[in-house]
């Protein structure tokens, strides 16, 4: 059975196909009354399931188009509706010669059991058809124009409404992105952010002050561009090119960067990657730490306790000399 579903609500046209496709109905979706018009010209569908306001042309009108023609008036025609639930709203379509009524949200298993019984009740030749077009209805006629435009104008209301809460959404949004940049600048850390290539994509203000760059220079550079040893150039490349096909878990690493005066840092590299909703990888973020400084503590360190023990080994060494020559006198002397 092939079923023409109209509704200018794509996810809801795509959650509706395939409840009844699942059923085994030949579904063919249409955005609005004009496209369900000529889909319907083109090939009748068994059964028409249609919302009420669309661009274009509305249900209503939609209805009215087939119901008055001959070819296509006993078609099944059922309105399937959330926003305008008014029991006018229900009387207009029936009068038009609507098979039935649908107010959403309707259970899966009890929009199907609807489905069935207009289904049989066409089989059976017990839908209702107009006797007459529209416009020769001047009562119902009136009804249609009257329903419509309070139908628009609770459609505007509800888009101020949703105006109204988007720029308050949007207002929002700004303070807590406005918050969490200054968060970022104030970290005394590096944060960087760069997609699959390896194009830094974001980077803050710590991160631009440790490679002595200008606000933003960074951005669109390789993360390799910042590295000094050309050996170490090549070896990110084949470990971003490692974490792409293999996605080990994230683990430090420590490179040599270099500044855009031209001056050598040592840097440590804490990262992971990034995710979208379903999971699939993005890129990868990083915060970055400076150990320059630390590095040279760490050498001077060393030197220091190189030092002492050279000192302790010649220390050592002399009061082995020491008392072998104490001894080589006892035995002068004796």
């Amino acid at each position: 059975m092939k079923i023409l579903l109209v509704d200018d609500n794509e996810e809801i046209r795509s959650a509706l196909k395939e409840i009844l496709e699942i059923e085994g109905y030949e579904v063919r979706p249409a955005a609005n009354g004009i496209e369900a018009l000529r889909l319907t010209k083109k090939s009748p569908p068994d059964m028409i399931i249609s919302d009420v306001l669309m661009p274009e042309m509305d249900g209503f009108k939609l209805c009215h188009e087939l119901k008055e023609s001959k070819k296509f008036r006993r078609i099944p025609f059922i309105f399937y509706t959330a926003n305008y639930t008014d029991k006018k709203d229900e009387d207009l379509a029936m009068a038009m010669g609507a098979s039935c009524f649908i107010r959403k949200p309707m259970m899966p298993d009890k929009f199907l059991d609807t489905i069935r019984g207009v289904i049989r009740e066409h089989k059976e030749a017990e839908l209702h058809v107009p006797r007459m077009p529209l416009e020769e209805d001047v009562e119902l006629y009136k009804m249609y124009i009257e329903r419509l435009s309070q139908m628009l104008d609770l459609k505007i209301k509800d888009l101020a409404k949703e105006r109204q809460d988007l720029v308050g959404a949007q207002k929002a949004l700004q303070h807590s992105e406005d918050r969490y940049k200054i968060l970022l600048d104030t970290i005394p850390h590096g944060i960087q952010e760069n997609d699959l290539s390896g194009v830094i994509t974001y980077g803050n203000k710590a991160y631009h002050v440790m490679l002595d760059a200008k606000e933003n220079e960074l951005i669109g550079k390789h993360i390799w561009d910042v590295v000094s040893q050309h050996s170490e150039r090549e070896s990110l490349k084949q470990y971003l090119a490692n974490l792409l096909e293999n996605q080990p878990p994230p683990s430090p690493y420590h490179v040599e960067d270099i500044t855009m005066e031209g001056k050598k840092i040592d840097v440590k590299i804490d990262w992971n990657y990034k995710r979208d909703t379903e999971g699939s990888l993005t890129g990868f973020i990083a915060v970055i730490t400076d150990i320059t400084n630390q590095k040279k503590i760490e050498q001077k360190l060393k030197e220091k306790v190189d030092d002492l023990e050279r000192f302790y080994e010649m220390a050592v060494g002399r009061e082995l000399r020491m008392k072998e020559l104490k001894e080589e006198i006892q035995r002068l002397k004796s």
